[in-house]
Parts: structure tokens; sequence; C-alpha cells
């Protein structure tokens, strides 16, 4: 009889606001969640980017350095370079 009144109770203006207002207040509760959640991802999405263009720039780097280091090729002469120069 109990369970009754309490179903009753749904039926009424009180009734219908409070049960509106709680399904309301968990549609915004998921949707901030979710909005949350995508943020997270997309942050993270834009730290592995910048590492890998990182890494690539620091590759880059490598391998210029690695050319500048490396011996004339035969029958070339090679001048001793400004460092306050650009190529």
């Amino acid at each position: 009889m109990m369970e009754f009144k309490a179903l009753a109770w749904f039926g009424t203006l009180a009734g219908k606001a409070v049960l509106i207002g709680s399904l309301l207040a968990a549609l915004g509760t998921a949707r901030y969640l979710d909005k949350r959640n995508q943020q997270n991802i997309g942050a993270e999405r834009a730290v592995k980017k910048i590492e890998k263009a990182n890494e690539k720039a620091t590759d880059l780097g490598k391998r210029a350095a690695e050319k500048s280091r490396a011996p004339a090729a035969p029958g070339r002469v090679q001048l001793p370079r400004d460092p306050t120069s650009r190529d």
C-alpha cells in the first residue's frame, strides 16, 4: 500500500517537478563528465603531437650536425667556417 502512495505522489505537480528536475540534473552531470573526458583526450593528443614534432626537429638537428662534422669529399677543400654566418 505504501508503494502506491509513493507512485501517486509522482502524479502531483510537486512530484512531476522533482522528477523532471532530477532527470535534468542527471543529464547535465552526464554532459559535464563527457565534456571533461573529451577535453582530456584532446590534451593528450596535443601533447603527443608536440612531442612528435620535437623529436622530429631534434633528429633533423642531429643529422645536420653530423653532416657538418663529416670530412670533405676527396678532392675538395674544406675551408674553415665562420660560426657567425649562415649558409
